[in-house]
């Protein structure tokens, strides 16, 4: 069922292999998310080059936000916080914000593309994670058309697969949805196992063979063949509702 896509594969495979960047998106202080409104980051990463918009509050309670930018080097960055002030207000007309000073240096450093720390100016280095909101690890997270990606020796082997409807649950899973020639099922474990939340397989008969454990977070994941470790790659590329996930779809 996989075929080769081998020069996709090693574009993506050697990047899973050798490094990794912080997934894009909103974080959050890890020990901050309790449900009530706080502050939090948006993180983005284009190439070496790394943006951070904090918002947060000033010692009197009024919100404010931050902004800093700069090259992550081995997952690593020290670069200025700065603070603006001036710019457009809800019905406002044109108004450019200006920078309002900087209280001192952000350093981040990250461990995964999902995790990390943060040393905020005038607070101690604290755990940071990407903010998963979306995922219910309900089988309908799991219904549309995936890429799946093997590293398979380092050659890179790959399919698109629908999975499309949901046959019961595994021992520890929460539902396990197939294509439709019942070849290829996932299936997010109710209790993760480290990392990892979800387990694919291959199917013969009524026996799940599982090959591989993966971290889905929004609509990718990685992870690694069970029987080998080499690195596998997903993305769902159109949801239940035929919607696109992509770029320009």
């Amino acid at each position: 069922m996989l075929k080769p896509l081998v020069f996709l594969s090693w574009l993506m495979l050697s990047a899973l292999a050798h490094a990794f960047v912080p997934q894009s998106g909103t974080w959050v202080v890890s020990s901050e998310l309790n449900g009530a409104p706080g502050r939090g980051l948006a993180i983005d990463v284009q190439g070496s080059t790394l943006v951070m918009q904090m918002y947060g509050y000033e010692s009197n309670g009024n919100p404010t936000f931050y902004m800093a930018a700069g090259t992550l080097v081995n997952n690593t960055i020290t670069t200025k916080l700065g603070r603006y002030s001036g710019g457009r207000y809800l019905g406002s007309g044109p108004r450019s914000g200006v920078e309002n000073g900087s209280p001192g240096n952000v350093s981040m450093r990250f461990t995964s593309g999902l995790t990390g720390f943060i040393t905020l100016p005038g607070e101690g280095e604290v755990a940071i994670k990407r903010f998963e909101f979306g995922l219910t690890k309900a089988p309908s997270d799991l219904l549309g058309l995936w890429l799946y990606i093997a590293e398979d020796g380092g050659d890179g082997t790959g399919d698109f697969v629908t999975l499309s409807r949901s046959v019961g649950n595994t021992s520890g899973g929460t539902g396990f949805v197939v294509d439709p020639a019942r070849q290829l099922g996932c299936e997010f474990r109710a209790v993760d196992d480290g990392p990892y939340n979800m387990y694919c397989g291959t199917i013969s008969g009524s026996t799940v063979h599982w090959i591989a454990k993966i971290k889905v977070s929004g609509n990718e994941g990685e992870g690694v063949t069970l029987d080998t470790g080499e690195a596998v790659y997903i993305r769902k590329v159109r949801d239940a509702q035929g919607r696109y996930l992509g770029l320009l779809k």
